[in-house]
C-alpha cells in the first residue's frame, strides 16, 4: 500500500480545485489554490501552449516514476513485498 500510495502523490483533485476556483467564480482563491495540473491546465491548454502542457506532464510523470522507484527500494530494505 506503500509503494501504491508515493505513487499518487503528485495527483491532486484536478476537478474539485477547478471547480472551487474557476467554475464557481471564486478568483481570490486562484492563487492559493494552484496545483500543478491547474497550473498545466492554465498555461499549456488553455493559452494553446500544448507544447508545454506535453512537458510539464511528462516532468510530473518522470518524476512520479523516480518516486515510485525509490519507495519500491525502501520496502524492500524494510523486508516488504516489492513490485519489481
Amino acid at each position: 500500500m506503500f509503494i501504491f500510495q508515493v505513487g499518487g502523490i503528485l495527483n491532486a483533485n484536478f476537478d474539485q480545485i477547478m471547480m472551487l476556483t474557476k467554475q464557481m467564480g471564486n478568483s481570490m482563491l486562484k492563487e492559493y489554490a494552484d496545483v500543478l495540473d491547474t497550473f498545466i491546465y492554465r498555461l499549456g491548454v488553455s493559452q494553446g501552449r500544448f507544447s508545454f502542457a506535453a512537458a510539464a506532464g511528462l516532468f510530473k510523470s518522470i518524476v512520479n516514476f523516480a518516486l515510485l522507484l525509490g519507495s519500491n527500494y525502501v520496502a524492500g530494505k524494510f523486508g516488504e513485498a516489492q513490485l519489481f
